[in-house]
């Protein structure tokens, strides 16, 4: 079994992701439609409801084979991930749904680097994120606010990602909040409803024409070669990212 050596950046077609268990059928369908098999996220009963299913929330992959997961998740995705080869980790902490305790395993790599609010980074995700420059931000759910589209280039609604992004001389582009759904807030994030499933093709959980700044986003793509792609005609939804893990 082959993974993704730079977790969220596959360097072809990936053959496994992850996504919320809750997520619309349609998502898996689309997916599953183009030969991707789906794993489903575990429901983490001590978070808020809303997000208590987002697999960015409860389980941070740091490269290559190694997983690290909230430790209630760790027997679910034991039994689900059976991919050969894989390394999954009992996490250090314990997720609550009071901010920031539930932030934990949130952490957004892009490349070497790594964002996070760093103080409440779970232990053992730092432990086996080897070499990697850990970047402080205020935004907690930093995994959420950032779409990954290159080594060098990322997408995000948050003030704070998008600073701490262009002064390690990444390429950003800060979006507007809205349009981007999630049951119990007022919205979510253009990250948590996203993901590369392959080196040249970004996954939206709805249609990205009903964002504001669809030709934006299209654009910015665009420059590093990554297309969009629609998974359904309905709203963009915030499923807590779709997580790549292995090649097929």
């Amino acid at each position: 079994m082959e993974f993704l050596s730079e977790p969220n950046l596959p360097t072809k077609k990936v053959g496994y992701v992850i996504i919320d268990c809750r997520c619309d059928k349609k998502i898996i369908k689309a997916l599953e439609d183009m030969g991707i098999t789906v794993f489903l996220s575990c429901k983490i009963d001590s978070l808020y409801d809303s997000v208590s299913t987002h697999p960015d929330m409860s389980i941070h992959h740091a490269g290559d084979n190694v997983f690290v997961c909230e430790p209630s998740a760790y027997d679910y995705y034991a039994q689900m991930l059976t991919l050969p080869g894989i390394k999954l980790i009992k996490g250090s902490s314990k997720l609550t749904s009071t901010y920031p305790f539930d932030i934990a395993y949130n952490v957004a790599r892009v490349a070497n680097f790594a964002f996070h609010k760093i103080k409440y980074t779970d232990l053992l995700v730092r432990e086996h994120s080897k070499n990697i420059q850990f970047i402080d931000v205020a935004q907690g759910y930093s995994k959420c606010n950032i779409c990954i589209i290159a080594k060098n280039a990322f997408i995000t609604e948050d003030a704070s990602i998008y600073e701490k992004g262009v002064e390690n001389g990444m390429d950003v582009l800060k979006i507007n909040t809205g349009d981007v759904f999630l049951k119990g807030f007022e919205y979510g994030f253009f990250g948590g409803a996203t993901g590369l499933i392959s080196h040249d093709i970004l996954a939206i959980t709805g249609n990205v024409e009903k964002h504001i700044n669809f030709m934006e986003i299209v654009n910015f793509c665009s420059k590093y070669s990554v297309k969009v792609k629609s998974l359904t005609r309905e709203n963009i939804v915030d499923i807590g990212s779709i997580l790549p893990v292995a090649y097929a």
